[in-house]
């Protein structure tokens, strides 16, 4: 059987990426692997530098996708987009938020009545209080049954 080596670059992904491919004599493809061959060390551009300097810097690392980089860079700068995500987080999963909904009770009245045991929870979280949220007592170390299966409302 003869086997046909082809490498085929991608300049214009990250730098330098190539697609190593094995082809048998029919051309299929018998092993394949990707290989980034340049360290751009984009991270480098950030250190010792302010954190609002990466809205200026990261849109000009690619010139394809310039906004993306912007708008993670911007993300990552927003507190709050930060704070809502974790209280999220710990509405779904840690407390009856999804059960609330799949019974049809509107969404705002829901948060509003989990709102105490969220903050609850985030300022256990905030004060060090993980590990004792990691040691549970014995009857609340297992979740009930589908606790943190996130379900998703099926009529509204």
């Amino acid at each position: 059987m003869t086997t046909i080596n082809k490498i085929i670059p991608l300049n214009r992904v990250e730098g330098d990426l190539e697609i190593h491919l094995e082809l048998d004599r029919d051309n299929v493809v018998t092993a394949a692997k990707s290989v980034g061959t340049m360290y751009r060390g984009i991270e480098n551009l950030m250190t010792g530098r302010g954190p609002l300097d990466s809205l200026v810097i990261t849109p000009r690392i690619c010139g394809i996708c310039t906004t993306a980089h912007l708008n993670a860079a911007a993300k990552a700068l927003d507190e709050d987009a930060l704070r809502l995500a974790v209280a999220a987080h710990v509405r779904h999963v840690e407390t009856n938020y999804d059960e609330l909904l799949l019974k049809g009770i509107e969404r705002w009245v829901a948060r509003e009545k989990l709102y105490p045991e969220v903050t609850r929870i985030l300022d256990r979280w905030k004060s060090g209080g993980l590990q004792d949220y990691c040691q549970r007592p014995a009857d609340e170390s297992i979740p009930a049954e589908g606790k943190y299966t996130r379900q998703t409302p099926t009529s509204r």
